[in-house]
């Protein structure tokens, strides 16, 4: 994708990235961002499936709240 003649590009923090950072992380990138999380995944629950899951869950509560934890 190139806008005004540069190539678009999403931002993706990694590295020790925990559930309990997401909304603040999105706050910080403003919601467009790629969002990599590894151990948390597996770490939660009974499975990776549970865990896509609660990061899903997670990410859906700050796009229904963003803008009111600023």
């Amino acid at each position: 994708c190139i806008r005004d003649s540069l190539e678009a590009i999403l931002p993706a923090p990694a590295g020790g990235m925990r559930f309990e950072r997401v909304a603040e992380i999105c706050d910080f990138y403003g919601g467009e961002l790629i969002v990599l999380i590894g151990g948390d995944l597996h770490r939660h629950g009974s499975g990776l499936s549970e865990g896509c899951r609660r990061l899903r869950g997670i990410v859906d509560e700050w796009l229904e709240h963003r803008g009111t934890h600023r």
